[in-house]
């Protein structure tokens, strides 16, 4: 009911039905253990001349391509340190926002922020309706009162609040209960992973070092530590 993963024991089931061995000789009911898998995909490629829309590339392993989106949902990693495998319950996505306005489109410059765990905030959407996850180059609309709030984890790489203020004709401080709710839109520049939640399930060997007695913690797990 799924892919083999490390550490299953398995047996061939490529011989025909009532031979005892293959063409090498090797015994139908001779039993292993999965030390590595390898995933190879056929890929339509997008983003081309019409005339090579349907165009498919076939083969290609898994490992020499990149999600748009670093990490899905219950999707299987490996503790590249402790040598567990687990599976993804949940993730942080931090997002790097453009702000375009009048000023700094005339003046050349830019006024961009990183929201850390955007994924999990209220008052930030997707302009387009038809996509649920972020992506780089996706238009999204961001609260002005939660910005001035600091109900987003904000920093400001370039420009800065009162900038996009003036540039939605608000106030930097509003009066308390006197300003109704405006949103300004951005353009993402960059999805990054924050703090990854894992139900870690099982050991699995490592190639170099020895896994762990003992589980990492579910909580907090950084990407750069995943396999």
């Amino acid at each position: 009911d799924r892919a083999p993963i490390p550490g299953d024991i398995v047996r061939r089931s490529d011989i025909a039905t009532g031979e005892a061995s293959d063409t090498g000789g090797r015994e139908r009911d001779v039993m292993g253990m999965v030390v590595g898998t390898e995933v190879m995909l056929d890929l339509m490629m997008l983003n081309r001349q019409l005339e090579e829309a349907n165009e498919i590339r076939r083969g290609l392993p898994a490992t020499s391509l990149r999600h748009l989106v670093p990490i899905r949902l219950a999707t299987w990693v490996v503790h590249r340190v402790d040598g567990w495998l687990g599976r993804l319950q949940s993730w942080d996505e931090d997002l790097t926002l453009r702000f375009v306005t009048p000023e700094s489109a005339l003046q050349g410059t830019s006024n961009r922020c990183r929201i850390r765990a955007a994924n999990m905030k209220q008052g930030l959407a997707i302009v387009e309706g038809f996509y649920r996850d972020f992506f780089p180059g996706l238009t999204v609309s961001v609260s002005l009162q939660d910005l001035r709030a600091g109900s987003f984890e904000c920093e400001w790489l370039s420009g800065c609040l009162s900038n996009i203020s003036a540039a939605a004709g608000t106030p930097t401080t509003p009066s308390e209960g006197n300003c109704p709710p405006r949103k300004i839109q951005a353009c993402i520049e960059e999805v990054s992973v924050g703090n990854v939640r894992v139900e870690w399930i099982t050991q699995v060997p490592l190639r170099r070092g020895v896994s762990s007695d003992h589980p990492p913690k579910s909580e907090g797990c950084l990407e750069d530590k995943l396999l």
